[in-house]
């Protein structure tokens, strides 16, 4: 997915927004979450240290 990441947690948050604003009736908020998981078919390519803090941050951007 590498370069389509932010397409597509973009696209999450719109449609997690929209559904709540079509059908919530009361205040409701909108949840995410981060995995934490290193990928399984590869460990040497783990990120350590500030990669993985900017990993976080643009995740969470």
């Amino acid at each position: 997915m590498g370069g389509e990441v932010r397409a597509i947690n973009t696209e999450a948050v719109q449609l997690a927004k929209e559904a709540r604003d079509n059908f919530a009736k009361d205040e409701t908020w909108i949840a995410g979450s981060m995995s934490s998981m290193a990928p399984f078919n590869s460990p040497q390519e783990v990120a350590a240290g500030e990669k993985v803090a900017q990993n976080y941050q643009e995740l969470a951007e």
